[in-house]
């Protein structure tokens, strides 16, 4: 059976729709979280989030090596049993990976990053983690290529709440109860997958399995060669921050920061994420048609339309909000929030335009837009944290890392075929929407009173809403509406 013979070019309504699916299940699985967070920030410290953040960022360097990015390849053949090999090569290589750092950490005596020692008990849920959320990344692009959504949605929500439920009921733990929550969370994904991962397994074997996983091994040997080195920088760059932190100054500095980017990327990346996976399809079908260019613009209008005010109102109350919403503790995290606010807003809203370097098959750019990125912002990490401030630290990190995206959104619209000039319509569209709510959170900065910036902040985002009420009811339109084009 032909995948592209089932889903020839799809109508753009059922982008939207596909998109709102997504949404649906994103948006609750982040109210989930955020309703969860303003209690498990008075029951953790800094400290042991920051020992969290951490393990995670090592775990999200070790995630492109795992299977050395095949999965990404699942969308794109015709047919469902090449899709099956490459699923399969991937689990092959995920376990063969696997196997050799969990014997590296058996043989390690220690590992510190600056003056702090991981602790090998936490090291060795490394591997087991490894294997969970590459296990949920395969069922999830599966279910991508079948366009099953709402499936990953169900998944999306039932992750977050079991993960916050283990971490709430397991606070007494100290930092061990936000890896408990964690490994928690993937598991339940991994067996709502499962049955579609078998699946995929069996089309495999019935369909030659050796000489499948050896043709399509060949096929799609630039994801190897270029997509997993590009995904590797990728990662570095959003999770090196982490560990130059972790190195510089103390497990609490991480702590704060991961707050401060949690808030700010973690609702973006909903939103982002759901945008990509339906973008990564549509796309795979577009790519040589003159559609392609359109639909790009239309995801970098969309995702704008929902990143601009959240970042702008943390940018000017980043503390009140912070300090107001996570307890006192945590109101230098707000102070991190405000300067990394655009960075994160940039990053946020090209990852997932960077799909078209797999539609296209230009990982080779790809790669080199990667390395730009981890260059600029490494070296800004270093000379920040050799000045001994954290905040400066992160001003440069930010700097750099805005430079670095701008610079990658530019050769994305080049290769789609965007016009500069839609993008600075959608650009200056949306500021001119947020300046209002902007003006409220401003004046009420001069009050201090940090629930009276919570109403100004919230009455801001209302006023902004109404201003793009219709550009909402557009990206949230059901099957059977206005095209996206």
């Amino acid at each position: 059976m032909k995948f592209f013979r089932r889903y020839s070019i799809t109508p753009a309504s059922e982008f939207s729709g596909s998109v709102l699916t997504l949404l649906s299940g994103a948006a609750g699985a982040l109210m989930v979280s955020y309703l969860f967070q303003p209690v498990l920030t008075r029951l953790y410290t800094p400290t042991e989030f920051g020992i969290f953040d951490s393990f995670v960022a090592i775990l999200a360097l070790l995630i492109p090596l795992a299977s050395v990015k095949y999965e990404d390849a699942i969308v794109l053949p015709e047919e469902d049993g090449d899709a099956g090999h490459l699923l399969t090569l991937s689990i092959l290589i995920l376990f063969l990976s696997t196997a050799v750092l969990t014997a590296v950490i058996y043989f390690l005596p220690t590992f510190g990053i600056g003056n702090v020692l991981i602790e090998r008990r936490w090291l060795l849920l490394l591997p087991v983690a490894l294997i969970l959320v590459r296990f949920s990344m395969l069922g999830e692009l599966w279910n991508i290529r079948y366009k099953t959504f709402k499936t990953i949605s169900a998944v999306s929500v039932s992750r977050s709440a079991s993960t916050n439920f283990v971490k709430l009921g397991a606070y007494t733990s100290g930092t061990s109860g936000l890896f408990f929550g964690y490994i928690a969370g993937f598991t339940l994904a991994v067996s709502i997958y499962a049955a579609g991962i078998v699946r995929a397994v069996r089309l495999s074997l019935h369909d030659g399995l050796r000489e499948g996983v050896v043709r399509v091994a060949r096929r799609y040997k630039n994801f190897p060669r270029y997509t997993m080195p590009a995904s590797l920088l990728a990662s570095l760059v959003g999770r090196l921050p982490f560990l130059l932190l972790l190195y510089f100054f103390s497990p609490e500095i991480v702590g704060l920061f991961g707050r401060a980017f949690a808030a700010i990327m973690v609702p973006l990346s909903v939103v982002g994420t759901a945008v990509s996976n339906v973008f990564y399809v549509f796309a795979a079908e577009r790519r040589n048609t003159p559609h392609l260019a359109s639909s790009s613009a239309k995801v970098f209008d969309r995702l704008v339309l929902f990143g601009l005010f959240p970042s702008l109102a943390i940018l000017l109350a980043g503390p009140q909000i912070f300090g107001f919403v996570f307890g006192s503790d945590w109101t230098a995290s707000g102070d991190f929030a405000r300067i990394i606010a655009i960075w994160l807003l940039l990053s946020a809203v090209t990852s997932p335009l960077t799909r078209l370097f797999d539609v296209l098959e230009r990982q080779r750019l790809e790669l080199i837009t990667a390395g730009v990125l981890f260059v600029l912002q490494t070296a800004a990490l270093i000379v920040g944290g050799l000045s001994g401030n954290p905040a400066t630290a992160l001003i440069y990190l930010a700097v750099s890392g805005s430079i670095g995206r701008l610079i990658q959104l530019a050769i994305l619209f080049r290769i789609a075929g965007v016009q500069v000039a839609d993008i600075a319509a959608t650009t200056q569209r949306y500021v001119g929407r947020s300046l209002p709510g902007t003006i409220l959170i401003a004046l009420s900065l001069l009050d201090g009173r940090p629930l009276v910036v919570i109403i100004a902040t919230i009455a801001g985002a209302a006023i902004y809403g109404l201003l793009s009420l219709r550009d909402l009811l557009e990206a949230f339109k059901k099957p059977g509406a206005s095209s996206i084009e």
